[in-house]
């Protein structure tokens, strides 16, 4: 077990998250080689071994990585267009700057995954773990993040398989969308307590019966966002614009 500290620094401009999440460290077991030839011959493999892969900057789009194991993965900058990453494990997966346009996320788990200034419009992240991810500046346009959620359970199963005796503690962070464009996103039932929206652009978007309490929403844009049932408890907005929001 140890705690992992991240400071906010620019790297080949890419600004981190600062920030400390203590959680297991993960295991270093490297990635299937066959696996990665496979996926690079012919740009699919599902319910692959790619954790703690290097696949940064490569062209994958279109690629069908349906239930694969991306965890620790370096995809920097990696071309996710359209790809198919439903019901991947991409546990502190590092995936900054990875173009994933129209890709389809539905129920990935995306604990701690690391997606500053990511192109994710109009991606579909329906049902997928947000728990502890980094999406700073990432572009969320038209995106479906209905029903997302932060649950602890795909850090329990790792550290159940690399370190069961060994008890997991219970603070990781809500996940970062601050500067993040969501503008037209549909966030409908979303489970994002504690998240931090500051400076987010929710222009049109859906947040209906989202579950946003603790969230920060300072210096948010809310212009016409549709906040029906929205909760909104012990919320962080001293300069949110919440009277433009349809509530």
């Amino acid at each position: 077990m140890k705690s992992v500290k991240v400071f906010t620094k620019t790297v080949a401009g890419i600004a981190l998250f600062a920030g400390t999440l203590a959680v297991t460290a993960m295991p270093s077991v490297a990635e299937n080689p066959a696996h990665v030839r496979q996926l690079l011959e012919t740009n699919a493999c599902v319910s692959c071994d790619l954790s703690n892969a290097d696949l940064s900057g490569l062209n994958l789009a279109g690629a069908n990585l349906q239930r694969a194991n991306l965890n620790g993965a370096k995809l920097l900058r990696t071309d996710l267009t359209a790809a198919n990453l439903s019901h991947v494990s991409a546990i502190e997966a590092r995936m900054h700057a990875a173009k994933l346009t129209q890709a389809n996320l539905q129920q990935a788990d995306l604990t701690l995954v690391g997606l500053v200034l990511a192109d994710l419009r109009s991606a579909n992240l329906q049902d997928a773990n947000l728990l502890g991810a980094n999406l700073e500046s990432a572009q969320l346009e038209n995106a479906n993040l209905n029903n997302t959620r932060q649950t602890m359970a795909g850090l329990l199963r790792l550290q159940q398989a690399s370190s069961p005796d060994q008890s997991l503690p219970m603070d990781v962070m809500g996940m970062n969308l601050r500067d993040a464009n969501l503008q037209n996103a549909s966030l409908n039932r979303a489970s994002l307590e504690g998240a931090d929206f500051a400076g987010a652009n929710l222009t049109n978007a859906d947040l209906r019966f989202a579950k946003l309490d603790g969230a920060n929403i300072a210096n948010a844009r809310l212009e016409n966002a549709r906040l029906q049932g929205t909760v909104l408890a012990n919320r962080k907005d001293n300069t949110a614009s919440l009277p433009q929001a349809r509530i």
